[in-house]
Order: structure tokens, then sequence, then C-alpha cells
């Protein structure tokens, strides 16, 4: 595994190119989802909260709305053809925005994909006129957390997340755009 806390991002590869997403991309997005939950959450989150998740947060009708909506910028990167990850992020006022979505396929991770998206999605959230970016994370999703931390954003708060009655901490990360 990578120590995200000490990899300066890695340059896209040369066979991956990051576009806007569609919804001919959805079922893409709910493949690299489901991957990408199972390896970052598999070790703290039962097995059947993750399939909730994924089975409410990630239905094709939610996941082809928000590709469609202009509340939502969402970005794909594709290699070869095949769509190797995925980020999303809204604009929640004048000033500030959220990333909402995040996964690169774990085969792919530490290829430079998943800084690739992150940057064009904060890009495009800056052309929107945000000003203030926030994330949040599962606190024990120590690979999200260093890689949040080693792009500059910063702890700025604490919740707890109720996944389908599991309860977890989690942690608000921020930075300036």
């Amino acid at each position: 595994m990578t120590d995200w806390s000490t990899t300066e991002p890695r340059p896209l590869p040369a066979d991956v190119t990051v576009r806007e997403a569609t919804v001919d991309d959805v079922t893409a997005i709910r493949r690299i989802a489901s991957a990408g939950w199972h390896a970052a959450y598999d070790d703290f989150l039962d097995e059947a909260t993750v399939e909730r998740v994924l089975d409410r947060w990630y239905a094709p009708e939610s996941v082809a709305r928000a590709v469609r909506s202009d509340d939502v910028v969402y970005f794909v990167a594709e290699s070869g053809g095949e769509v190797v990850g995925y980020v999303s992020g809204t604009v929640r006022s004048e000033r500030y925005g959220s990333g909402s979505s995040f996964y690169v396929t774990p085969e792919r991770w530490s290829e430079g994909i998943g800084s690739a998206l992150f940057e064009r999605l904060l890009d495009a959230l800056r052309e929107a006129g945000v000003e203030r970016v926030e994330f949040e994370v599962l606190a024990a999703n120590e690979h999200a957390r260093a890689f949040y931390e080693s792009r500059g954003f910063e702890v700025v708060g604490e919740s707890e997340d109720d996944l389908f009655g599991e309860v977890h901490p989690v942690v608000v990360y921020a930075r300036d755009v």
C-alpha cells in the first residue's frame, strides 16, 4: 500500500485522459465505487453496511441524476476506453464547494489518476467561483486522509456519520483553492 503522506502527486499516465462524465459512464462509476468502497472500508465496516451504501447511494438512477445535474461537477478518468476513476463535487454557495465522491479502481492506485481527477475537480470548482473546498472522510480511512493532507487540506471539524445503523467518526478537511 502507498504511504500518501510522503508521496508527491504523480503526473497523469500518458494513456489516461480526464473528461466530463456522461450517463454512459454510470455502470463504470458504480463498478469503481464498489471496488473502491470495499478496498477502503472492508477492514472496519460491516460488509452488509458497505452493500447498503452502494445500493442506496450508488443506485443507477442516483448516479445518472448526479451526472446530469447542473449543480454537480462530475469527471471520469479513462484508460484504453475504460473508465478507471471518477470524482464529483458541488458548489454549495458563492464561496464554498465540497467533494462528493472520489474513487479510482484499486488496481490503479498510486499511478497519478486520483491526483489528476482531484486537481480537475478543484479547477472546476475554482472556475465556478468557489474559494474554499471541503471533503468529509470516515476517520478510519487512513489512505484518503493522507491523500488530502498531502495536498494541503487541514482538519477543520469532526462529526459522526450513521451508515444505516453503523455509526463512525468523520473528519472534515478544507483548503482554500
